[in-house]
């Protein structure tokens, strides 16, 4: 069974309403009868994405890269059902979260049958009691007495357990996912999705019973220039939003990019590419790290900022790289030719 008719399957044996999927975390069904749980283990980052890619059409994963969070419709074949399913999806940082929600066809109800009307009833006959008749007792002879059998002891019969099978169809389902999800190829990224390296972490703001507010710094290598390295700082908030993954980050972002070896272009770029993107919000913010070529200087310029799908923000952050020669090279990169 397709990995994408085995998340559906779940939730229609279950008699769900929806299959909840989150990296890090193992997947669900809620249904009325409360939570059933559908593998062992919890999802990985590489199972989530490509889960994603199996339940998303190209122009939805664009858009799921761009802002964030995506919806998507898909129908369930006729063996299901045919029924429709809308799959919520939100992506970013390290993080990958998937729920698909079912829409119930309404049950049809029997049309009301015109109520038959009683037959009237007959008169009951005359009972007349018959005679009595007295019962003559049947004389039965008596059997010859039968000498015993011989008691032979049976043999004892080696007791085969029976191979395990899964006691219910939400068990089957179960074994079914977990298998799915188990052989689903990690899918490489885009460059703008790649997973940065954390360097370090420092709270600024203490909190009793929820995680602090911090400061991170992680560090993330130009995936078109090779050669240059970029360290960016971020406020990280903590407390019971921050601990469920829905607080709204500020927009405080510092950024520095070097160069750290020899400078070499994989491909041409247009100005204000990007090189990195992150989500800041449970869905509509992220903040993007762009690239720019300084043509007359021969300088890559890097710069940080935050957007909203409405109303970004004016806060930014600008680092520049001059092209230099590294070790025994003299050659030097022109920005310019790989410009489009």
């Amino acid at each position: 069974m397709a990995l994408v008719d085995s998340l559906l399957a779940a939730i229609v044996r279950a008699d769900g309403d929806a299959l909840v999927l989150h990296a890090g975390e193992r997947p669900y069904v809620v249904a009325p009868s409360g939570r059933s749980e559908l593998a062992s283990r919890p999802l990985t980052l590489d199972a989530m994405q490509g889960m994603l890619n199996e339940l998303l059409p190209q122009d939805a994963l664009q858009t799921l890269t761009q802002d964030g969070a995506v919806q998507h419709l898909v129908t369930a074949p006729a063996k299901l059902g045919g029924e429709g399913f809308n799959v919520v999806a939100a992506a970013g940082g390290h993080d990958i979260w998937i729920e698909i929600k079912r829409h119930r066809k309404p049950q049809e109800t029997a049309a009301p049958h015109d109520p038959i009307p009683e037959a009237k009833s007959a008169p009951a006959p005359e009972v007349v009691s018959a005679p009595e008749v007295v019962p003559v007792p049947e004389v039965v002879p008596q059997p010859e007495a039968v000498p015993a059998p011989e008691v032979v002891p049976e043999p004892v019969a080696e007791v085969v357990e029976p191979p395990m099978v899964a006691e219910s169809a939400i068990e089957m389902e179960t074994l079914e996912v977990e298998a799915a999800v188990e052989f689903v190829e990690p899918v490489a990224e885009p460059a703008a999705a790649q997973e940065p390296d954390l360097i370090f972490k420092k709270s600024t703001t203490f909190k009793l019973l929820t995680p602090d507010d911090k400061l991170a710094t992680y560090g993330i290598d130009d995936p078109v220039v090779d050669g240059v390295a970029c360290h960016y700082t971020v406020p990280e908030r903590g407390g019971v939003a921050g601990a469920l993954g829905i607080a709204e980050e500020v927009s405080d972002i510092s950024l520095a990019c070097r160069q750290i070896g020899p400078i070499a272009f994989k491909e041409k770029f247009e100005q204000g590419d990007v090189v990195f993107r992150e989500r800041r919000s449970l869905f509509f913010k992220k903040m993007q790290i762009v690239r720019g070529c300084d043509v007359k200087r021969n300088v890559l310029v890097y710069v940080v900022y935050s957007d909203k799908l409405v109303e970004g923000s004016p806060k930014n952050s600008t680092s520049t790289v001059p092209i230099m020669p590294w070790g025994a090279s003299t050659d030097v990169a022109k920005c310019a030719d790989w410009v489009e």
